[in-house]
């Protein structure tokens, strides 16, 4: 037998078959098999995440400070785009974020679209190394994307519900 691992089946009215897998091969099967749900149940808690009292304050008081640079540059159109890691791709907290920025800004009475606007605003979530804090970067840029129109930075503290 060695290496392999011989597997017999029967189809239904069909004639026995076999199949001989290496170890590997199963051992890998197995593995895929085992991670299925731990990937499931990631993104179920990812879904189900809900941003503190004090980052919502926090993001309401850059999103006004945003919004009214975006005011004062007599722009009157925006798009709020999901905010993303240093990579680029999203996540529920930066989902929830960027609608936190959608609802101060339609406070302020600015227009908020999802596209033919004549502001962008990008936000980027940097963890520390500590996993403690972590950082928003936000960047309004022009609707052509040619040219940036203001930034801000601010640190958020890890709060005692959100994990790493």
């Amino acid at each position: 037998m060695g290496r392999f691992i011989k597997l017999r089946f029967c189809i239904q009215g069909e004639r026995k078959g076999r199949i001989n897998i290496s170890r590997s091969a199963l051992f890998l099967i197995i593995l895929l098999l085992l991670a299925v749900p731990l990937l499931a149940a990631d993104k179920t808690q990812e879904q189900s995440l809900v941003l503190p009292k004090e980052h919502i304050q926090k993001l309401k008081r850059i999103a006004d400070i945003v919004g009214n640079e975006i005011k004062r540059k007599g722009i009157k159109t925006v798009a709020v785009e999901n905010f993303t890691d240093s990579k680029g791709r999203a996540s529920a907290r930066g989902m929830l974020m960027a609608k936190e920025f959608k609802k101060q800004f339609a406070v302020m009475k600015l227009n908020v679209m999802s596209s033919g606007t004549e502001a962008v605003v990008k936000g980027t979530l940097i963890p520390f190394k500590s996993g403690e804090k972590w950082q928003l970067s936000i960047k309004v840029v022009s609707g052509d994307k040619s040219r940036t129109i203001t930034s801000y930075t601010g640190i958020f503290k890890k709060h005692k519900g959100i994990k790493k």
